[in-house]
């Protein structure tokens, strides 16, 4: 225990004598991080951006228009692989389901199709971009729900507030 008391005061003597130890360039790491400079979740973007868009509330039995637009951070000549995976019942009437892509100029690339459900899908149409081979390798996904709205995860029941000297400590969510 006499141990435990000493080696608190001589951490804080030492932090305080050698602030170099902290960070080696005098604080200046801590206000980096606080204004989103040089940490990993500031400015990161993903190379490839998948976007599915259709009509809101398509008809059974009509061709459905779905539009899959690529947009690329840095366009270059390898190889893209966009595949459509489609739901039971539905066909595609137009576009390939299985395209490779080539388009070294613009970073912008757009692909029509046409979808024909018998009624509507239980499942998603999901697009599967795909680049690369070996270690480097890139994989984008998107998808067309037929207008229904996306999944959300249910909202956990809230239990009795905790409640210490007229302060709220905290709502405890219940578990099952």
């Amino acid at each position: 225990m006499k141990k435990l008391i000493l080696a608190i005061p001589l951490a804080i003597v030492a932090l305080t004598v050698f602030p170099s130890w902290v960070s080696q360039d005098g604080g200046a790491l801590k206000d980096r991080a606080r204004h989103g400079v040089g940490c990993r979740t500031s400015n990161v973007e993903p190379p490839v951006v998948l976007t599915v868009k259709g009509p809101e509330a398509p008809a059974a039995g009509v061709a459905i228009p779905v539009t899959v637009t690529i947009d690329r951070k840095t366009p270059d000549e390898n190889p893209m692989r966009l595949i459509c995976h489609l739901p039971a019942n539905t066909r595609l009437s137009g576009g390939e389901a299985d395209e490779t892509i080539v388009e070294p100029s613009s970073g912008i690339v757009k692909r029509e199709f046409t979808v024909v459900a018998e009624g509507v899908p239980k499942g998603d149409i999901v697009f599967e971009l795909l680049q690369g081979e070996g270690q480097v390798r890139l994989r984008a996904e998107g998808s067309y729900r037929f207008g229904r709205p996306r999944p959300l995860l249910p909202v956990p029941a809230k239990g009795k507030p905790w409640v210490m000297n007229k302060r709220l400590i905290t709502v405890p969510v219940q578990m099952e």
